[in-house]
This record gives C-alpha cells, structure tokens and sequence, in this order.
C-alpha cells in the first residue's frame, strides 16, 4: 500500500490519492478565512506549454467548474456563461497586480 500524501495544501485525501503519478502545473489558493480582498496567489510550475494550450487548459477548467454548480441547483450553461462574463470583465479591469515569487524572495 502507498504511504498517505502529505497534507501541506489542504487537499482532501481521496482528491490527493487520484493525483498521484501527476505533476502539479498550476496552484490557486485563496484564503481559508474568506477575506475576498486577500490576494489570490498562483503558482505555475511551467513555462514550456504554449499559449495556446494554456487557453485549452484554461477553458476546460470553466467547464469543470461550471459542471460543479449543478449540486447548488445551476445549470452548468448558466454557470459557465457567468463565469465567462466575468472573465471578460477582469480581462478590461483587472482587480490586481501579480506580484513575481521573485518579488518575494527580496
């Protein structure tokens, strides 16, 4: 039997378990305490993907995303349409400034 996957990030262990044998290309955490003027931090380990791959990416996490309002009773056409409008509206006006982890180190 595999030894338990450390729990440093907070995930569950049966989402943890089902990663296993993958590498991790994007991390998104926001704040446990719900503070919504936190900043969200991301993380890519990856450079090599090319642009166009990173909207495939990017794209089929909406879907996902959209698929999962169905347990709050949303359609996932809603879903996606609403996250798709807000897209659009952070793309005009940023929220925030992304700050480098090489920023961090000095």
């Amino acid at each position: 039997m595999d030894e338990p996957i450390d729990d440093r990030l907070g995930i569950p262990q049966d989402m943890a378990e089902s990663l296993r044998g993958h590498v991790a290309i994007l991390i998104v955490a926001i704040r446990e305490d719900g503070d919504e003027d936190a900043p969200i931090m991301f993380a890519s380990t990856s450079n090599d993907k090319t642009p166009a791959w990173w909207g495939i990416l990017l794209h089929d996490l909406v879907q996902h995303l959209a698929n999962g309002y169905t347990r709050d009773g949303m359609s996932p056409v809603a879903a996606k349409a609403e996250i798709l409008k807000y897209f659009a509206v952070e793309a005009r006006s940023p929220t925030g400034s992304p700050i480098l982890l090489d920023d961090l180190d000095g």
